[in-house]
This record gives C-alpha cells, sequence and structure tokens, in this order.
C-alpha cells in the first residue's frame, strides 16, 4: 500500500501520514543489475550528443509548474482504485495511470474533475502482456531483464532496429496517448547504459550516448505528438537532459542518498516525483518533506 506524503494541502493541522483511498500504477524499474551479459546485434558507432532544440510545436510551460502540482495520487489498495475517478482527492493534482491498461472513459472522468493525467509506458523494455509485443524483432531486444519475467531490454545500440522498429513502436504508444486524453507521458527503463544486462561490455562512458541519443528522442517526439514528458531516474544524464523534460519520477533517492542530483529540475521549476519502497512510512515521509520544495514523495511500504 501507499502512504501520501503531502496529504491535504487544505488541512488546517499537520498529522502523521495516512492512507488515501486512490491509486497510481507501480513502475518495473530494476535496482539490481543481472549479472549475465547479453549478446548484441549490428553495433554502429555512437550517435551524436548534441541535443537539439525541441519541435517547434511544443509550447514549454503548458505542463504545470513545480509550484503548481500539489499532490500525486497514491494507491493504498492496487491500481485499480485510480481507475475510479471518485476515489480520486480533488487536492492531488496528478494522477499515474498506466498507458495500456486505463480505459479513455476513465480518463476523461478524471480530467473532467480537474486532474493531470499522466500516463506510464516503459520505453525501455519489451513486455510480453502488452498488445504489441509481437512489433517488436529479434534484433531489437538485448535480452531478458533479470528480476522482470517477461521483459526484455530493448537494443538502443542497434541503430537500424532503433530507427526501423523501436522508434516508430514507441511514437505509437505515445500517439496513443494523447488518443486517450493522456496529458503527459511516464516512460520507465531509460538507464539501460547502466545496466549490464542491457549495456553488456559496454562501460558507462561508452554507452551513454546512446542513451542520451534515445532519451532526446523520445522528449522531443513526445513534445511533437503534443504531450508532456518525466525522466524516470536516469540521475547521470540529468544535466544534458533537464531542458528537454517537463518533469522528473525518481525511485528510491533517500535509499541511495541521490537526492540532491534531483536538484536542476526543481531549480528550473520543474516538478519532481519521489517514490520510496521500504522502511517505516512515518520516518521516511518526515525525511522526505525535509526536501522540500524539492519533492512530491510517496511512500511505499509492502509487496509489488
Amino acid at each position: 500500500y501507499w502512504y501520501d506524503c503531502m496529504g491535504n494541502p487544505n488541512a488546517t493541522t499537520t498529522t502523521t501520514p495516512t492512507t488515501t483511498t486512490t491509486s497510481t500504477t507501480t513502475t518495473s524499474t530494476s535496482t539490481t543489475p543481472a549479472t549475465t551479459t547479453p549478446t548484441t546485434t549490428t553495433t554502429a558507432a555512437p550517435p551524436t550528443t548534441t541535443t537539439p532544440a525541441p519541435p517547434s510545436t511544443y509550447t514549454p510551460g503548458q505542463f504545470p509548474s513545480r509550484m503548481q502540482w500539489l499532490n500525486i495520487a497514491a494507491c493504498p489498495n492496487g491500481a485499480y482504485q485510480c481507475q475510479q475517478a471518485s476515489l480520486v482527492e480533488s487536492y492531488q493534482t496528478a494522477v499515474d495511470l498506466d498507458l495500456f491498461d486505463t480505459p479513455t472513459s476513465v480518463i476523461s472522468a478524471l480530467k473532467a474533475q480537474g486532474h493531470v493525467i499522466i500516463c506510464y509506458f516503459s520505453a525501455g523494455t519489451r513486455e510480453d502482456w502488452r498488445d504489441d509485443y509481437d512489433n517488436f524483432t529479434s534484433s531489437s531486444i538485448v535480452g531478458p531483464m533479470g528480476d522482470w519475467p517477461g521483459e526484455d531490454w530493448i537494443n538502443i545500440y542497434n541503430t537500424t532496429a532503433l530507427d526501423t522498429v523501436i522508434k516508430p513502436i514507441m511514437q505509437s504508444r505515445m500517439e496513443l496517448g494523447l488518443s486517450k486524453g493522456c496529458d503527459a507521458l511516464e516512460p520507465d527503463n531509460m538507464d539501460c547504459y547502466q545496466n549490464p544486462a542491457c549495456a553488456g561490455t559496454r562501460t558507462e562512458s561508452e554507452a551513454g550516448p546512446y542513451q542520451i541519443a534515445y532519451n532526446t528522442w523520445l522528449a522531443n517526439t513526445a513534445h511533437q505528438v503534443g504531450l508532456s514528458i518525466g525522466l524516470k531516474n536516469d540521475l547521470g544524464q540529468i544535466t544534458e537532459l533537464v531542458s528537454l523534460y517537463d518533469f522528473a519520477v525518481n525511485e528510491q533517492c533517500l535509499a541511495y542518498n541521490e537526492c540532491d542530483m534531483i536538484r536542476p529540475f526543481s531549480d528550473a521549476n520543474k516538478a519532481v516525483f519521489q517514490t520510496t519502497y521500504s522502511g517505516d512510512p512515518a520516518t521516511t515521509c518526515a525525511t522526505l518533506k525535509t526536501q522540500q520544495p524539492l519533492f512530491s514523495p510517496l511512500v511505499r511500504n509492502g509487496k509489488y
């Protein structure tokens, strides 16, 4: 279950965190790299790391700034609860939902109540339960994602597969989000370059330029489609990417003593959502709230 650390900003008193009756999606970010080194297919030279300007069709600032983000919905009893508009509190500005599993009618109902809808999908893996699973080719896949059964890292190092297979799939997912009424996207698994199961024998410095190029493409394409987009984790490349992304989503920065690394987003007046998966909720919330106005934090206590 989840604890909503921020609570109701309209409350007159502050108490220890209590569970809400709303929901958000869980994600599948692997925190422990797999030890098996996969083989990769055709590898081209690293792409340029030059960051192109956002497309002119995107208007910077259309996404709420950090100061406008009061809270994000939390889910005590499963993702299905966020799919019931009546269970999302009015003060919870943002609702994070699964792109594929959430009906358009749910998104429409939540937006009618004034919520900002963030739609989750994995931009770095193939998942065998998704409708577009068969659109991936063998050359577009590196190998298994370790602790996440049914999930495989995509091959951002095979530039042919990236351009002809992976990017069209991801753009179709973004367009699906637009058609369903999503306001923003939360692409997951954006740090392949730091995971040996995905990077293979490449060092971070060797694999990093591929990740920068792919993550830059994700941001620019989302804006071109007409959606805002958040940077999920990938702390090591925030300096290069903060200008392209509209908000940040982070997991476990407190546990790894990394919270200061996210500060470029709050310094740019962009929202930062922090999720913690362990520890006593009251204690952890109190610690996270000392980071304010850096975070809108959630604390998760229990199993996925």
